[in-house]
């Protein structure tokens, strides 16, 4: 059985040679123990990971929303255990009758989930009295006991039918946008993710949180009506089957071209664009990817374009496909490509990793493996933030595979800080950093204000989505301020190097930081993901026998860049500090020129948190204060 007390334990970072205090659950000491972890942060010799390989085969009637599918799926059980049951996520299941959502849903979006018409194991179809016996259901779950164990480094071959009507009304990240306009994610039943920290993920999809899935391998062929078009997670594999020769020349001519290729566009309204087969079939490809998703349309248009990524000219794919009427979106194409491009050169300065990525103009902002759906929105810094964002997610948790179901923030935080630099600069007047400081702002000291250690699938609402977002993202930020630049991209290089294609925890992340870089943070781990810490920095102002010293005091706990501005008659002063200056100290003093006319004196940080700004200056003219 796992364990869950929890202790703390003292360790030896051997690069530095400091020593640290960190809080461990038992079930990641265990995991340390059994050599499939270590205290630098790093996997160890006997980490292992599970994946499968799916085959799948599906049809989707837009005209029913009725889809339905059958998968050949290979597992692998690459673990040190027995396995004597399968889990199956079965996402679709959260419309089911019954079953614990996050939030209302139309009542009229409630039905009967998936059903599964067939399933069996290595080739042999359960009886119906096997099915009863073997398979129970609770949630978005389906558990298959084994009447054999599946041992250590051996595989098992699971088949499975099902089918279920795709939801108009409460379209949650995923469903039918018209009768002609569809996004369809979280469609078929995926084995869940087997590891060293929990076993069996068995939590339920309830809405707010998201997936944590393995890193799998993807064959699907889609059959839909032949006038429709599909983008896909994965390559399209036959597309000389699909397209009339004039798109198929622009289609191959965009994946190698620097400029927009519109594949799709108003000159090509009324025209046959697809070959007529009654039923076209659309086959993808994908491997070592988490997820499969794909969206389709007979309306929309596509742009498409491909750019540069590394030094050896590889090529990524870039595509927008959206509705005629969604203005921002005729930008999306360039906006995503931008972004590929900055996260693959800048930050965080890895090659982007997978082939291709479609944005496609749905509804909301939501990311899967090189699929975005995202709704319009009338202001290009709203186009720009969530393209930049969803597509960040490629990095975490589709590259470095976080369990967004427990800790959200190792995600969705560095969703929001990866892409600062390219939404200022493609969004003209836009201050990314500042907005989220300002979010933060309005939560902070808040019962909201939610340490992000506390498991996400616990949170909803605001006390969700402060800590997964905002605080995350400005600690991440206090964090590079802290290192500096250079040792912190350095840092989160090595870290997203190290955890690509593995499951990164929490304390794998704090632990790789503090050994690579050479410091001893508990004192910043601590109240930024532990405690009930709030960003508030304040002045005072001290005077004896006429000198003045000026006090910043750290009233909310959180360790936060200083920068001071002391205005005199004749000059201003400024005085930076990082945020370590706050470790083993509550206030810093700073001695004032003596005999100096003062005319103010204020902390003015707008890219950092700071819940009041009520006591942040010290006005030595009256008239000078603002209200």
């Amino acid at each position: 059985m796992r364990r869950f007390l929890y202790f703390s334990v003292s360790f030896f970072f051997f690069c530095s040679s400091l020593f640290s205090q960190i809080t461990y659950p038992l079930n990641y000491r265990d995991a340390i123990s059994e050599g499939s972890r270590t205290e630098k942060g790093v996997a160890g010799e006997n980490y292992w990971i599970n994946k499968a390989g799916y085959s799948i085969t599906a049809d989707f009637n837009p005209s029913t929303r009725i889809l339905s599918g059958k998968a050949d799926i290979t597992y692998f059980n690459n673990s040190p255990d027995s396995l004597h049951e399968i889990v199956l996520k079965v996402y679709h299941d959260f419309y089911r009758e019954g079953n614990a959502r996050d939030f209302e849903i139309n009542p009229d979006a409630v039905n009967e989930g998936v059903k599964i018409k067939t399933i069996g194991l290595d080739d042999k179809l359960f009886s119906p009295e096997e099915y009863d016996s073997l398979v129970s259901r609770s949630g978005t779950i389906r558990t298959i006991k084994l009447k054999e164990a599946l041992l250590p480094e051996s595989r098992i071959n699971i088949f499975i039918e099902w089918e279920y009507e795709v939801s108009v009304l409460a379209p949650v990240r995923n469903g039918a946008y018209s009768d002609f306009d569809f996004f369809i994610g979280y469609w078929y039943p995926q084995v869940a993710v087997y590891d060293d920290i929990d076993g069996w993920d068995k939590l339920n999809y309830t809405g707010i949180t998201e997936t944590y899935n393995d890193f799998n391998d993807y064959q699907v062929q889609i059959s839909v009506p032949d006038d429709f078009i599909i983008w896909a997670t994965g390559s399209l594999q036959n597309p000389e089957e699909l397209l009339q020769e004039k798109y198929l020349r622009r289609y191959k001519n965009s994946l190698t071209s620097d400029d927009l290729v519109k594949i799709i566009s108003e000159e090509d309204t009324g025209k046959e664009i697809t070959l007529k087969n009654g039923k076209n079939i659309w086959k993808f490809s994908a491997k070592a990817v988490p997820d499969f998703a794909f969206a389709l349309s007979n309306r929309y248009y596509w742009d498409q374009k491909s750019v540069v990524v590394d030094d050896k000219g590889r090529r990524v794919v870039v595509s927008a496909a959206y509705n005629p009427d969604s203005e921002d979106f005729y930008h999306v194409a360039d906006i995503a490509a931008k972004s590929v491009k900055y996260f693959s050169d800048e930050m965080p300065g890895i090659p982007f990793p997978w082939p291709e990525v479609t944005v496609f103009n749905g509804r909301g902002g939501m990311e899967y493996p090189m699929m975005v759906n995202d709704g319009s929105s009338s202001r290009m810094s709203g186009t720009v933030y969530v393209t930049s964002h969803e597509i960040a997610h490629t990095y975490f948790p589709f590259y470095t595979g976080t369990n967004e179901r427990k800790f959200a923030w190792m995600d969705e935080g560095w969703a929001v800080f990866l892409p600062y630099g390219i939404q200022a600069e493609l969004a003209e007047g836009f201050d990314p950093v500042e907005r989220n400081a300002g979010i933060y702002n309005t939560w902070a000291a808040t019962e909201f204000d939610v340490p992000p250690m506390v498991l996400s699938w616990f949170l909803r609402s605001r006390a969700y989505r402060n800590p997964s977002y905002n605080r995350s993202a400005s600690a991440y930020q206090v964090l590079e301020n802290i290192l500096g630049p250079e040792k912190f991209l350095e840092c989160l290089r090595g870290y997203i190097r190290e955890w690509r294609g593995k499951h990164p925890q929490p304390y794998d992340f704090f632990n790789y930081f503090s050994s690579h870089s050479g410091k001893e943070l508990s004192w910043f781990w601590e109240p930024w993901f532990f405690e009930f810490k709030y960003p508030d920095l304040s002045l005072k102002l001290i005077e004896n026998n006429g000198e003045k010293t000026v006090e910043v005091v750290n009233e909310g706990g959180l360790p936060l860049p200083v920068v001071l501005k002391i205005f005199y008659d004749d000059k201003n002063e400024v005085v930076k500090k990082d945020a370590s200056v706050w470790n083993n100290s509550k206030k810093l003093t700073f001695e004032l020129e003596k005999g100096a006319v003062i005319q103010k004196i204020i902390l003015d940080n707008p890219h950092f948190p700071d819940y009041s700004d009520q006591n942040n200056s010290i006005y030595f003219d009256k008239s000078e204060k603002k209200n």
